[in-house]
């Protein structure tokens, strides 16, 4: 995973956006003061979610 500064990102955001994307990995982004956040692509989120509600669904009753 990359880092990258808050003011780094703000300065070349569309850049930031595509190479989280493009490359579907996901950037850090560093804040001072602040706790960091992810920055992912759509798609890569819209699977964390789906493997997230899986992985929380009951267990199936065994026969």
């Amino acid at each position: 995973m990359q880092t990258i500064t808050f003011s780094k990102t703000t300065a070349h955001l569309a850049l930031s956006m595509d190479q989280a994307t493009n490359d579907r990995e996901p950037l850090l982004i560093t804040r001072r003061g602040a706790e960091p956040v992810v920055m992912i692509g759509l798609t890569d989120y819209e699977s964390l979610l789906r493997t997230v509600n899986s992985l929380s669904l009951p267990d199936t009753p065994q026969q």
